[in-house]
């Protein structure tokens, strides 16, 4: 079975085959007489799991790794099985964020309809009030460490610092600039 065959087999673009294909995922023989690459049935299985496992939130070294171990005859489960642990833990703490962050935007939409239209501030946007943000460390030349409470205000900054809400560090940028 030719690419065009096995993505419309299973619904999927041709060049997802071929990008799979590429990284080493699946092993297809070419043919002597025409060249074209050819797929069986143990690519039509593999490519089955690869898109199973994507949508489940495994990355693609996830996947290689699973298939690795799979092709030297050993059983990936336990590695399934923590991986899709860890996953579902990343995807509790970017929910748990995306609420905070949500919330923040509600309370945000309450409060600036009842303000006055006019240039945007950074003042403007402290009446929306934000999490604790501890900083870990700056990311800069000095090896001084700093760790506290970091609130942004209407006072010029230009740093850049690993953030961390709920244990998740963040690397984020404030640029310098005034109100």
């Amino acid at each position: 079975m030719r690419v065009s065959e096995l993505a419309s087999n299973l619904e999927i673009n041709p060049d997802t085959v071929r990008y799979y294909t590429r990284i080493g995922l699946l092993h297809p023989r070419k043919n002597a007489t025409n060249g074209y690459k050819e797929y069986d049935e143990r690519d039509i299985s593999r490519l089955n799991f690869i898109i199973s496992a994507r949508r489940l939130g495994f990355s693609i070294e996830d996947v290689k790794h699973i298939l690795e171990v799979s092709d030297q005859n050993e059983t990936p489960c336990p590695i399934v099985r923590t991986l899709i642990e860890q996953r579902l833990r990343e995807t509790e703490s970017q929910y748990q964020q995306l609420t905070l962050l949500r919330n923040r935007m509600q309370e945000a939409v309450k409060l600036w309809q009842e303000l006055p239209d006019r240039n945007p501030t950074v003042s403007t946007l402290n009446c929306v009030p934000s999490p604790r943000v501890t900083v870990i460390a700056p990311l800069s030349s000095s090896s001084e460490t700093i760790t506290g409470d970091c609130e942004l205000s209407t006072r010029s900054l230009s740093m850049s610092a690993i953030f961390s809400t709920d244990g998740v560090p963040t690397i984020q940028s404030i640029p310098h600039g005034d109100d």
